[in-house]
């Protein structure tokens, strides 16, 4: 079923260059390691990472890891991206540590009225986590920032905090590896950021002819903008944890977009938050395809797309019918 959902007010914004720097690390890959040299190569790896710890609990299939892959804290810009200039960015003026989410300026307005979209409530055991309301709609999350007078304990700075759930690479039965989370996750919670190398559109295609049938880490930050002037993030080399999550006909995660620099309508977050409480150990996915409408996208199996392996009783059988995913509604 396809849900129509209503686009936010988008008021005129102001941004700040993201950040460039990276923490990464590159072991090589001996050819003649044994999988145990490998599995404390990969976990050093996994050190470097910002945040509560990520394990790594694949010791059969550790030569079947990307050694050549970096973990990275934010984007890495690639030639041709250009951020919005940091004069044009703004942030709240609210004089309270914490912002009242009523009548901050950072949250979106609905579309014709001047009632802000809240995105966030206190949850159990005091976790700031999203509305059930928001969770249905597809909105931007506008987060307060850097640039705003609010502390940094201000409920609107749930993505700018970061990860705060314990993460877990595993094997899966039939799709590779898998992510987890040693911590029960209640419905709302964030989980983790997808990162990666934020390319120009011409260079993503080029990507994309290039890997051909194979698995596609890109994303598409085409929410607020047109097909042409869309840049995308390629999880191929550089990116986060997230990378390892699969696909389920049947998620128990969805993909936000989350901006902190407001005046850039093509450069955001894309932000992992749980769509129902998830016990620890439970497999992290999400929906490659959301807005799949089985009227217009069709019920037979394409010969070309991507096989779904989910296993679940709604599975269409397949992915997507093109590689890259997007964020744009049907």
């Amino acid at each position: 079923m396809s849900v129509m959902y209503m686009k936010a007010k988008e008021g005129k914004r102001s941004a700040t260059k993201l950040p460039r720097a990276t923490r990464t690390f590159r072991p090589g890959k001996p050819a003649n390691h044994t999988a145990l040299d490998l599995q404390n190569l990969y976990i050093e790896k996994l050190l470097s990472i910002d945040g509560p710890p990520v394990y790594f609990a694949c010791n059969r299939a550790t030569r079947d890891v990307d050694f050549n892959f970096e973990f990275v804290s934010c984007y890495k810009m690639h030639k041709g991206v250009t951020p919005v200039d940091a004069s044009f960015h703004a942030g709240c003026s609210c004089f309270a540590e914490k912002c009242d989410l009523n009548i901050c300026t950072c949250p979106s307005q609905e579309e014709g009225s001047d009632q802000r979209i809240v995105p966030y409530k206190v949850g159990d055991n005091g976790a700031v986590v999203l509305r059930e309301d928001f969770m249905e709609r597809m909105s931007m999350i506008y987060e307060c920032s850097m640039l705003c007078s609010c502390s940094s304990t201000c409920m609107n700075r749930v993505v700018e905090r970061g990860r705060r759930v314990r993460l877990e690479i595993f094997e899966t039965r039939n799709r590779g590896f898998g992510l987890r989370s040693k911590n029960s996750i209640q419905a709302g919670q964030y989980i983790d950021c997808y990162l990666g190398e934020l390319l120009t559109k011409s260079e993503a295609d080029n990507r994309e002819r290039a890997i051909s049938n194979k698995a596609s880490y890109l994303f598409s930050l085409d929410f607020l903008v047109d097909d042409e002037d869309v840049y995308v993030v390629d999880g191929r080399k550089f990116g986060s944890v997230t990378r390892f999550m699969n696909h389920s006909c049947n998620p128990n995660c969805k993909m936000f977009p989350v901006s902190h620099k407001h005046a850039d309508q093509r450069i955001f977050g894309l932000a992992f938050f749980a769509l129902t409480n998830i016990p620890a150990g439970t497999e992290l996915t999400f929906d490659y395809h959301p807005n799949w409408n089985p009227i217009k996208d069709g019920k037979d199996i394409d010969p070309d797309a991507v096989k779904c392996l989910c296993g679940e009783k709604n599975c269409r059988g397949q992915l997507w019918p093109s590689q890259r995913k997007t964020l744009q509604e049907d």
